[in-house]
């Protein structure tokens, strides 16, 4: 399986994203976690049909308030048919920038941090792995 990851520092109030991206994107799951009654976490899980791959691909984003007007956003894509010959013929990558250009049109401005492509568990980001050794 392939999949596609995006980290980026979006500079709007969280619940102006999130509740934009429920509505473009959460068409299967979205929840929202406060932590301490300060900090904000959300959960969005959609899908989209790609004609190129005859399949579904999955979108999750992952959405923390880091700061006033300043959240951190992880966009992967993942799932879904490879397509003849075992490719997912971009669909991944395509999905994840479906986000960043709904994000632009609705005037939220960001800064890429990270991308990863061809994501897999050995790939998770190095401050992940960091917060799992420390459990």
């Amino acid at each position: 399986m392939t999949g596609h990851m995006i980290r980026i520092i979006a500079y709007s109030d969280f619940n102006k994203i999130f509740r934009i991206l429920v509505g473009e994107f959460g068409q299967i799951y979205y929840n929202l976690f406060n932590q301490n009654e300060v900090r904000k976490v959300g959960v969005i899980l959609g899908e989209k049909y790609f004609l190129r791959t005859g399949s579904f691909a999955a979108i999750a984003i992952l959405l923390e308030e880091i700061g006033e007007n300043k959240c951190q956003l992880d966009i992967i894509s993942y799932a879904g048919g490879e397509g003849l010959l075992d490719l997912s013929y971009g669909s991944h990558p395509s999905y994840v920038q479906d986000v960043l250009r709904f994000l632009r049109r609705n005037n939220i401005t960001y800064e890429k941090v990270m991308e990863i492509n061809y994501m897999s568990s050995r790939k998770i980001p190095v401050d992940i792995q960091r917060k799992i050794a420390s459990l």
